[in-house]
């Protein structure tokens, strides 16, 4: 009587233990297509998120300095960034300002230079009052956290993504007293 509980107990094992020889390629496909690469979408919102708030600010203080200011500004919204933990959690490899142009009433950019903060000339403060916006476009490129090879590469799972931001805002100060 002993032995038959014996076999019973043998098919039993037999018939359950299938499926958990079959896990393990399983979990290996799971984890590769599946798992990474969700974790590496998670990261792209975060860094979309990011690379949008590296915008603002910089076009945030842009607006707040005079024009002749415009790259101290940059200066220090990257000082600022650099020691913010999250774009180096992020990956971000590279972030940098691509344009800044002043525009006018008619939302014409103005193209005459600027002039320097210590010419109070009237032609200087005429071209001061002109402007109305400014309009900047950054661009910040961000890593994948896992790279996944597959044969053409993947913006976001295999390859690095490219964020591109361009807003305009008033411009606040415009450097005439």
């Amino acid at each position: 009587m002993h032995s038959g509980s014996l076999n019973i107990m043998k098919l039993i094992r037999q018939s359950q233990g299938s499926a958990l020889a079959e896990m393990g390629p399983a979990l290996f496909v799971l984890l590769i297509l599946v798992f990474f690469p969700m974790l590496n979408l998670i990261q792209i919102g975060a860094a979309y998120a990011l690379a949008n708030t590296y915008h603002q600010h910089i076009i945030r203080e842009i607006a707040f300095r005079r024009p002749e200011q415009k790259d101290q500004a940059i200066a220090a919204v990257n000082k600022e960034i650099d020691a913010n933990g999250l774009y180096t959690f992020i990956k971000a490899i590279d972030k940098r300002v691509d344009q800044v142009e002043f525009l006018d009433r008619n939302g014409s950019v103005i193209t005459t230079p600027i002039p320097a903060a210590d010419n109070t000339s009237a032609e200087a403060n005429d071209l001061r009052n002109s402007i109305s916006r400014v309009r900047v476009t950054t661009t910040m490129t961000v890593a994948p956290y896992f790279t996944i090879p597959f044969f053409q590469p993947i913006p976001g799972i295999s390859a690095p993504v490219p964020f591109r931001v361009q807003t305009d805002k008033p411009q606040d100060e415009k450097g005439v007293n």
